[in-house]
């Protein structure tokens, strides 16, 4: 996956062909690349609170994860993408 991000709150078409351009210098195909909203959604301090305190929220932002009880151990290829090993990791645990 590949994102193009701004500091600047909707930076407009021009911004997003520009860096489009420069990614097809590294042969990144332009068409392929596809546009998602460039805002976040607007949430009040209590809404972002209450999401903050959901569970689990706090490991997830400490990059600390669930212990998933794998029966086997888990070999990673460099060469899968990132969807094929987390479809292997789901099969594991539901095994």
């Amino acid at each position: 996956m590949l994102q193009i991000y701004s500091r600047t709150p909707n930076p407009g078409p021009a911004f997003i062909e520009k860096y489009k351009a420069y990614l097809a210098n590294f042969g990144y195909d332009p068409s392929k690349i596809k546009d998602t909203p460039q805002d976040c959604e607007v949430m009040s301090n209590s809404q972002l609170a209450a999401m903050m305190s959901m569970p689990g929220m706090q490991k997830a932002l400490t990059n600390e994860f669930p212990d998933l009880e794998l029966k086997r151990s888990v070999q990673f290829n460099p060469f899968t993408g990132v969807f094929d090993t987390l479809k292997k990791l789901l099969e594991l645990y539901f095994k």
